[in-house]
């Protein structure tokens, strides 16, 4: 919980950058999540993926 507050401190304090800066942070920050949201969608089809093939090698 102390991080996100840190993360959201940090960015608040971006604001005062000029606007070329605020926008590539805010890009990053938008890659970041979208990357995020990948990462998890990446690893439940790696999960899906090993249990049929423990499922079909048990069939074998």
């Amino acid at each position: 919980m102390a991080t996100a507050m840190y993360l959201e401190h940090y960015l608040d304090s971006l604001e005062t950058l000029p606007m070329e800066l605020q926008r590539n942070f805010n890009l990053m920050r938008d890659l970041d999540s979208r990357s995020q949201g990948q990462s998890v969608h990446y690893s439940l089809l790696f999960n899906q993926f090993l249990f049929s093939l423990c499922r079909s090698s048990k069939g074998n």
